[in-house]
């Protein structure tokens, strides 16, 4: 999709839920299923629909623990079949202190790019390492993410564009609690992405093509607020900022998004 090149206002609805199959919570088999549907007000070719299902098993040994699971995805843009996705996530985790924990996993996925969305079927994987801390009067998190993809790339009779980027990604997130019903939430993220094959492009002379590598930094981050309102409800209000720059012009972009949601937890 090109970008719109305009806002619009935009209402997202996330519900999911799980059970506990076997076992529980740290040593048994867990199902689960998600639902995330964003509605743009005035830009409805952009809808996003995702149905999501599958299973986690997890095992604590010690000061270790860790993660394996299956799932299934299904993902619309603008009311047409957009990916669906088989996902493999392993990660393990260790506690080093009290209030510190270091993590790391791996993560596949097998993409199927639906009607013309072909181009970006294929494989995605990925590896991270974090460093998680969590204070009584603050939660915070550093990593590092590694990202590499195999795509069908886009081809047309004089045009190619590849959609098989490799990532490297830093990240980092603070929140803190000055008071029992509010916390403050801040993070910022750089990410540098390559693309290979390089992509061919009309010369824009008339005639021939030129071959280009294209190279993304992308800039983000975001600050917000969560008010408790009671036991169950809350109110969350975030802005955030996104930059990526290109040297190909038609890919480089700017974002601001503000959002205000009303949260109810039914647990």
């Amino acid at each position: 999709l090109q970008s719109a090149g305009t806002g619009s206002p935009l209402i997202t609805v996330l519900a999911g839920g799980g059970h506990q199959l076997t076992g529980n919570y740290d040593n048994g088999v867990l199902l689960f299923a998600n639902f995330y549907n964003t509605d743009y007000l005035r830009l409805s070719r952009y809808n996003e629909r995702m149905l999501s299902f599958g299973g986690q098993w997890r095992r604590t040994a010690g000061e270790w623990r860790y993660q394996a699971g299956l799932s299934g995805s299904h993902i619309t843009v603008g009311g047409t079949g957009f990916e669906t996705i088989a996902s493999l996530r392993l990660n393990a985790q260790r506690k080093l202190t009290a209030g510190n924990t270091l993590a790391g996993g791996y993560d596949y996925d097998r993409i199927s790019g639906q009607s013309v969305y072909n181009y970006l079927s294929g494989s995605e994987q990925r590896l991270f390492i974090e460093d998680r801390f969590r204070m009584q009067d603050w939660h915070a998190k550093f990593g590092f993410q590694h990202e590499t993809n195999s795509r069908n790339n886009f081809t047309t009779a004089n045009e190619f564009l590849s959609t098989s980027p490799t990532r490297n990604r830093l990240y980092g997130n603070i929140r803190v609690f000055p008071q029992r019903k509010l916390s403050w939430d801040m993070g910022a993220e750089y990410e540098k992405s390559n693309y290979s094959p390089a992509d061919v492009l009309p010369s824009g002379t008339g005639t021939g093509t030129v071959s280009i590598n294209r190279d993304d930094t992308l800039y983000i981050w975001h600050f917000g607020a969560d008010y408790k309102l009671s036991p169950h409800w809350s109110l969350k209000g975030q802005y955030r900022y996104l930059n990526n720059q290109s040297n190909i012009s038609g890919y480089a972009y700017k974002s601001n998004l503000f959002t205000l949601s009303l949260n109810y937890l039914f647990y």
